[in-house]
């Protein structure tokens, strides 16, 4: 069945407004001086660390979308890993965490534990995992782009290629061994986070293919980061200037994440689709699966429109009743509404991650060879 192209533009148009909206909350009830963003929009309400994890993921997709501008972006990133990283662990009643764990709620204007929080598992993972969703292209725009692009601006590689060292020789010198430091450390990294999020797989309370931990995990992440100092050494090469490169690669490493996150990555292999209700793999120990898509069908066949099923599910809720999605989704299902989905199985974690590794190998292979053909040819 086809949906009518209004009725599409319509659906199209809702989501539009409410991703801009949803992302508006990041904006307005935030704190310049440390990042944090607020749990609720109340008035003196705390922050959650589990926000700002979203937020500093957010910040990523609002710039391509055009919704907030890069030294903005960079300028917020900024602001809240400065404060995580200075912020005291300790025994203290009103320490920003303890032991590498973080308070669920701080306070907004100091940073600290507020409303007696607990240290939380879940929230503090939520916000590694927005932390970590920068940490590549910072490693590799302040890795990969001075290390040939100050010596071209300053013409300092001049007098390296007049002591006897040729310019691939001069290039691959200081290249090869920083490559490898970065892709290792992205590793320990990731390995890390990984055993963190293990258990919380292992009881299906995550998916390991959904978008926030997927690229964090397993190897993908090295070859994120591998790529982001690829793309940032041929950025340096082909710019010749620091500042102007480091703006290139972060659109350029930005631009490809979000391709691959929104479109590249389902594609992976052929999703599957399913009927009913969304069940979950708890118990099983391979976590939920990552549903991509999802859509309901009216009891006489013809599709329902997104803003149709939202605003049943809010009559729903406001009559009083039925306040969980399971139960909303029962009582669509005993209205005639059928609901299906598309999704990956969390089974196919492996395939993904090394299929993903991969080609991002690969093409920083590519630029790497793109970077020496630059200098061999165009440098003087």
């Amino acid at each position: 069945m086809k949906l009518v192209s209004g009725e599409v533009a319509s659906d199209d148009a809702l989501l539009d407004r409410t991703q801009r909206a949803a992302f508006g909350y990041f904006l307005e009830h935030y704190n310049p001086a440390n990042g944090l963003v607020a749990d609720t929009e109340s008035e003196g309400a705390p922050a959650s660390i589990a926000v700002v994890g979203f937020a500093l993921a957010s910040y990523v997709v609002g710039v391509e979308r055009g919704w907030i501008s890069r030294p903005d972006a960079v300028k917020r990133t900024l602001s809240a890993l400065r404060f995580f990283a200075g912020s005291e662990h300790s025994r203290h009643a009103e320490a920003t965490g303890y032991k590498g764990f973080y308070y669920h709620f701080l306070d907004m204007g100091s940073g600290r534990r507020a409303a007696r929080s607990e240290l939380s598992t879940v929230d503090t993972a939520l916000l590694v995992a927005g932390v970590l969703t920068v940490i590549p292209v910072l490693i590799g725009v302040l890795a990969g782009v001075p290390v040939v692009a100050r010596e071209l601006e300053t013409g300092t590689f001049r007098l390296s290629w007049t002591q006897g060292a040729g310019r691939t020789r001069w290039l691959l010198a200081r290249l090869v061994l920083l490559a490898v430091a970065v892709t290792a450390g992205a590793w320990v990294v990731s390995a890390v986070f990984s055993w963190y999020d293990h258990p919380m797989v292992q009881l299906g309370q995550n998916s390991p293919l959904a978008p926030q931990v997927f690229g964090l995990t397993g190897v993908a992440f090295a070859a994120w980061t591998l790529a982001a100092f690829a793309i940032s050494v041929c950025a340096g090469a082909l710019i010749r200037r620091v500042i102007p490169a480091i703006v290139a690669a972060i659109a350029a490493w930005s631009g490809l994440l979000m391709l691959t996150v929104f479109w590249l990555r389902g594609h992976y292999q052929a999703p599957l689709t399913g009927m009913g209700l969304i069940n979950s793999t708890t118990g099983t120990g391979a976590g939920t699966p990552w549903v991509l898509t999802q859509w309901w069908i009216q009891p006489g066949g013809a599709p329902a429109s997104q803003s149709e099923i939202a605003g049943l599910s809010s009559q729903l809720r406001q009559a009083g009743g039925l306040p969980t999605a399971q139960a909303v989704q029962q009582w669509f299902a005993e209205q005639g509404y059928v609901k299906y989905f598309t999704y990956q199985p969390a089974t196919r974690f492996w395939a993904f991650q090394l299929t993903e590794a991969g080609w991002l190998l690969a093409l920083s292979l590519l630029l790497a060879a793109a970077t020496v053909w630059l200098i061999r040819h165009r440098a003087t």
